[in-house]
């Protein structure tokens, strides 16, 4: 046995935190320390090591972190915090004129083409998202991290899952966008049909589609960089700011980026061919890790022309389908997303092909319709019509026009939060059960749609 500085009892080294400092807990020499406890008695309230809930402040932290981690749009827009209230308010306070010559005696009279009400508000969410689950023994989250520690990066993985298809779908949204007032068309999205400067093509059906050639889904990605180069151009004439620009695309679209210039036959060997464009080396002017390198963490990109290529599997989900608020009568869940049929190996959905919905991202705001439908038949809602028997929206005689990739910058889109997470805990003696729900309340807005674009596919049903 070992005695620390000034003490008067022996500690025992398997459980330090017992008997110290002298006389505090001499009669616990040796003993496990209760949930909830901490390793030195002097950092724990006295009531902590009979509080169930002392391990809430705790875990909701590392809910917090997970869902930092997770979470790939939200860091990459402009984010604002509220203490109180629903709303933030971002005013428009006026134009500036411009003269060419001007004359003496001639008066500069100011003239605002600014539309009531001469600003615009981005407010929360109607109500909170949250994660939830039940559990028959509360003592684990007490005393074993592992199992908290699972418990809070699921937890925090579904709020960023929720979070980052919100925000891609505002995104999403800014790039079909009308111009604000008083600014022309120019300053609309760039998918607007009064600025169309990302043109949808055939090319992107297959953008990040796996069933699909080796050569098509290269070419995808060769024309996917002549489209960021598009909206590169596009900023510097209508003297836009350019910086902190990204592209999301899918994970399988962001690796066949990467793959750009590694030969996959003999004949791409042909005359020393074969060089990576993204391998991290000066060939390649550093663009991206060393192949030597796995690149499998959310946060990790590529460079190209200052744009970083960042990859997010939602864009995957989302892919052909409708974003609908509220439930979908008549299809085959009402509560949960609606799976869609698979697409060809040209990225194609038939006709009468059944075109998911997804219904768990709250307010209607977020609504987006990720296909594209345009022309021919309109889609049958669920619950009437021929299309009460299928889940989904049935496509007859349409041209769809599917998101593939987003292009924006930072300041395109505001994510407003309410300050903190909510967790709450409570004890079910009849199901001998503790319920446990974190939430957090949210929202999203348009801030600049000029600077936003998508890269759309395009086929006739």
């Amino acid at each position: 046995m070992a005695f620390g500085p000034g003490q008067s009892t022996q500690v025992n080294p398997l459980y330090p935190t017992q008997g110290y400092p002298a006389n505090s807990n001499a009669t616990q020499l040796g003993a496990w320390p209760k949930g909830g406890t901490a390793p030195s008695f002097t950092s724990v309230p006295a009531q902590s090591s009979s509080d169930p809930n002392y391990w809430l402040p705790i875990w909701s932290g590392e809910v917090i972190n997970a869902y930092d981690q997770y979470n790939l749009f939200e860091p990459l827009v402009t984010t604002e915090t509220i203490e109180s209230g629903t709303t933030k308010r971002f005013p428009v306070t006026g134009t500036v004129g411009h003269i060419g010559k001007w004359n003496a005696g001639v008066e500069l009279i100011g003239d605002s083409s600014i539309q009531n009400p001469g600003w615009f508000d981005i407010s929360l969410d109607e109500r909170p998202m949250a994660a939830y689950f039940e559990l028959d023994d509360i003592h684990l989250m007490l005393t074993q991290w592992d199992y908290r520690a699972e418990l809070a990066r699921q937890a925090g993985l579904q709020l960023s899952y929720v979070r980052d298809k919100q925000i891609a779908c505002m995104i999403a949204k800014a790039a079909f966008a009308d111009n604000r007032e008083p600014f022309g068309d120019e300053y609309s999205g760039m998918n607007n049909a009064n600025n169309v400067v990302l043109a949808p093509d055939a090319k992107f059906n297959v953008l990040g589609l796996r069933t699909a050639s080796q050569a098509e889904r290269t070419d995808a990605a060769l024309l996917l960089l002549d489209y960021i180069e598009r909206y590169m151009v596009r900023l510097a004439e209508i003297d836009a700011t350019l910086g902190d620009v990204y592209c999301a695309v899918t994970p399988q679209a962001f690796h066949d980026i990467r793959a750009l210039g590694i030969a996959r036959d003999s004949g791409s060997l042909l005359g020393g061919a074969g060089r990576p464009f993204f391998g991290g080396v000066a060939e390649a002017g550093g663009l991206g890790s060393p192949l030597a390198n796995g690149m499998f963490g959310i946060q990790e990109s590529l460079d190209y022309m200052g744009v970083k290529i960042v990859k997010s599997n939602h864009l995957a989900q989302l892919d052909h389908n409708n974003v609908s608020s509220g439930l979908v009568t008549g299809a085959a869940s009402t509560t949960a997303n609606v799976a869609r049929s698979a697409l060809t190996s040209a990225g194609k959905i038939a006709n009468q092909g059944n075109v998911g919905v997804v219904t768990d991202l709250g307010d209607a705001k977020y609504n987006f319709n990720w296909h594209q439908h345009s022309g021919g038949t309109a889609p049958v809602t669920p619950g009437t019509g021929s299309g009460a028997s299928q889940a989904g929206y049935t496509v007859t005689g349409a041209i769809l026009n599917p998101v593939k990739a987003l292009i924006w910058q930072r300041s395109a889109v505001c994510s407003l939060r309410l300050q903190g997470m909510k967790v709450e805990s409570v004890k079910d003696v009849r199901r001998g059960t503790y319920f446990t729900v974190s939430s957090i309340m949210a929202g999203a807005g348009i801030l600049r749609p000029e600077l936003c674009g998508a890269i759309q596919g395009t086929y006739t049903v």
